[in-house]
């Protein structure tokens, strides 16, 4: 795939329930979250792709906002969705409750993919699946474990070839590496402005 430009995919799909509203709408420093996930990812990447509900979000940014082929499938849902609209380009993850994403970050993990199925950054011992590429191979799979019980990013993770990037790759380009937070709760939003060193 060298030589290839993926295209960022921003999951917004799910329904925010542990943060009680819509997470992508949320405003922090100005900004919607999402409309942070889609400048940082356009800076790395060029072009950007929104999965999620409400054909509007990413609108104002030039971002189409697609529904998930198959609504309610969590992550992997979202990424076969990616994948089966990302004209066999690679897909960058991320999702739209990431404001901190860091687009060096985004672009060494980009980098990593050379001829594997996924390159996905461990942090602290646990894979992160929603800061990571899948090159298009991985539809396949994705789709085959949707017609399961097994509908987990983990569980694809365990079937494809995998280049794990190590914290110390990562923290060359995110010394802090605040490019895989995410928020999920309000707590989590007051606690990505307590610890944000950027």
């Amino acid at each position: 795939m060298a030589g290839v430009v993926a295209l960022g995919a921003i999951l917004a799909g799910g329904h925010s329930s542990r943060m009680g509203q819509e997470k992508a709408l949320i405003l922090w420093r100005g900004q919607t979250l999402i409309s942070r996930v889609i400048g940082a990812l356009r800076e790395a990447l060029g072009e950007v792709l929104i999965v999620g509900r409400d054909p509007g979000w990413g609108q104002a940014e030039g971002s189409p906002c697609i529904p998930d082929d198959e609504p309610d499938l969590g992550p992997l849902g979202g990424l076969r969705t990616a994948l089966h609209h990302s004209g066999g380009r690679p897909v960058f993850l991320a999702g739209c409750d990431m404001p901190l994403l860091v687009p060096e970050a985004v672009r060494l993990v980009a980098s990593l993919l050379e001829d594997y199925d996924a390159a996905i950054p461990s942090i602290g011992g646990r894979l992160q699946p929603v800061h990571a590429i899948y090159s298009p191979a991985c539809l396949t799979t994705a789709d085959e474990l949707l017609h399961t019980s097994r509908r987990s990013m983990h569980g694809m993770v365990k079937l494809i070839r995998v280049r794990i990037i190590t914290e110390d790759e990562l923290r060359s380009v995110d010394s802090t590496l605040q490019s895989c937070w995410s928020v999920n709760t309000p707590d989590d939003l007051m606690r990505v402005d307590t610890d944000d060193r950027s």
